[in-house]
């Protein structure tokens, strides 16, 4: 019976560490299809070469006509965008706000020209920070200009995504004088630390050095 928890629980471990050996294995390219998208009777496909991450990316655009034939020579460009989280920027509670209220409340008239002055240095100062944290945050839209790639319909190219998170990816391409645009949504999962990893890899040691002490103990036999 011991042999046989002990069998379990070491195809459990190896299962453990296989999957966390992997870690944001989720696909990025949506599927074996891809993104897709039709604008204007174009199909436009979006694949990455390998699971989406943080920093540089290969990918590939597919263009195909509404009769499924594939589209040359158009000057293919992307323009990635990073969503803004909405709740990262949710209102106060109205406890909070109520406190805020009475923490400004008018001071008296004997005080009020001695904070004058300090209290327009302190509104210039706010200003200036909230200004400097709005510059900080910014982020600007990255834009890359695709090649022509191996098959006919097929413009590949690289682009650098800076955070995890929600992207929207902008494709846009021009054919004679036509220009088509579809947004597609893109989600950067967030990558697992090399600690988190160590972390989990020294749990799991424990767990079968714990386990192989257990079924080595011997049952202590009764004294006659």
């Amino acid at each position: 019976m011991a042999k046989k928890i002990s069998g379990i629980i070491t195809r459990m471990v190896i299962i453990a560490m296989f999957l966390m050996s992997f870690p944001g294995t989720v696909l990025a390219d949506g599927g074996d299809g891809g993104y897709e998208a039709t604008a204007n009777g174009y199909h436009i496909t979006l694949v990455f070469s390998e699971p989406v991450k943080s920093g540089v990316n290969e990918f590939h655009v597919l263009i195909a006509d509404s009769m499924g034939m594939p589209v040359s020579d158009a000057v293919v460009e992307v323009v990635a965008m990073p969503v803004e989280d909405i709740s990262d920027h949710s209102e106060e509670p109205a406890e909070e706000m109520h406190g805020m209220e009475m923490a400004t409340e008018t001071p008296a008239p004997e005080d009020v020209h001695g904070m004058s002055g300090m209290d327009m240095s302190s509104e210039s100062e706010t200003n200036e920070h909230e200004v400097a944290e709005e510059v900080v945050h910014e982020e600007e839209p990255v834009a890359v200009t695709l090649a022509s790639g191996h098959e006919a319909g097929e413009y590949s190219g690289e682009i650098h995504l800076d955070a995890s998170g929600n992207w929207t990816f902008n494709i846009h391409f021009t054919l004679g004088d036509q220009m088509t645009a579809v947004e597609i949504p893109i989600e950067v999962p967030r990558a697992i630390s090399n600690y988190g990893i160590l972390a989990g890899f020294f749990g799991i040691n424990a767990t079968v050095i714990a386990t192989a002490a257990i079924t080595k103990r011997k049952p202590i036999s009764p004294k006659a």
